[in-house]
C-alpha cells in the first residue's frame, strides 16, 4: 500500500456537522504515480459526497515488480499477492483500511489552515504597531489570531484576533521591542503554524520601574 491515503471532507462534515464516511478503492492501474489525482478528485464521488454530508476515504494501492510482493499494476490484493487473507477482515490491506477509519471516527478536529507570511511590524508611535501580512490560503480560513511577546523567544500571549490582513495593536508600552506572530485560524477554530516573527520598537523612552502595565488590544 501507498504510505499516503486521501480523504475528501465536505464542507459541512468540516464545521461538524455528523457524518458518515465511504470508501472509494481504485481499480488497477489507477494508482497516483500512474494517473495523479484524476481518482481521488475526478471519479465523482466528491459531488455526492457534498450533498449526503459524507467523508470519502481513498486508499491507496501501488505497483511492485519484485517479489514477495508482485503487483505490477498496483491492484488491491484480490488474489492473494500480499496476504492469504486478503478476502478477509484479517486481511493486511484491510486492516489498515479499518485503522484509517477509526482515526475518521476517532473525532475530526478539522483541517489545519496554512500560515499567514510576510508578516511586517511597524511602529508608529510610543504605543501603537501597525502590522501587515499574506493572506492564507485555508481551507476554510476564518480570520487571525495576533499573538505578541517582548521577547523574540516567547512566551507569546494574544493579543486579539481580526479578519483582516492587517490590524493596529495599541497599548503598547513606549521605548519597547514587542515581537509579532500571525496564526491563521479556521471556522472551527483550528489554529496553523505560526507566521514568520518580525519585531518593532515603539517610539519615546522605556517605562520606569513600577509604572502601571499597558492594556493591549487590537483596533481592526
Amino acid at each position: 500500500m501507498n504510505p499516503a491515503g486521501y480523504a475528501y471532507v465536505p464542507a459541512d462534515c468540516d464545521d461538524g456537522a455528523a457524518c458518515r464516511v465511504h470508501v472509494a478503492f481504485h481499480g488497477c492501474r489507477q494508482q497516483p504515480a500512474r494517473i495523479g489525482d484524476r481518482f481521488y478528485v475526478n471519479a465523482g464521488y466528491n459531488r455526492w459526497a457534498d450533498t449526503n454530508r459524507i467523508i470519502v476515504l481513498y486508499p491507496q494501492a501501488i505497483n511492485s515488480d519484485l517479489p514477495p510482493v508482485y503487483n505490477p499494476r498496483g491492484c488491491w490484493d484480490w488474489w492473494g499477492y500480499d496476504d492469504a487473507n486478503f478476502a478477509k477482515q484479517s486481511g493486511r490491506q484491510m486492516r489498515a483500511v479499518k485503522l484509517m477509519l477509526d482515526r475518521i471516527a476517532a473525532g475530526y478536529s478539522g483541517a489545519v489552515p496554512r500560515p499567514a507570511s510576510n508578516l511586517n511590524a511597524n511602529a508608529t508611535s510610543d504605543r501603537t504597531v501597525v502590522l501587515r501580512w499574506t493572506r492564507s490560503t485555508g481551507p476554510r480560513l476564518a480570520g487571525y489570531n495576533i499573538y505578541y511577546s517582548t521577547n523574540a523567544g516567547g512566551p507569546f500571549a494574544r493579543a486579539g484576533s481580526t479578519n483582516d490582513v492587517q490590524s493596529t495593536v495599541t497599548g503598547l508600552a513606549s521605548g519597547t521591542t514587542y515581537y509579532f506572530a500571525v496564526r491563521a485560524v479556521s471556522r472551527r477554530n483550528v489554529e496553523s503554524a505560526d507566521s514568520n516573527l518580525a519585531g518593532a520598537t515603539t517610539t519615546g523612552l522605556p517605562p520606569l520601574p513600577g509604572d502601571l502595565i499597558p492594556v493591549i488590544a487590537i483596533l481592526h
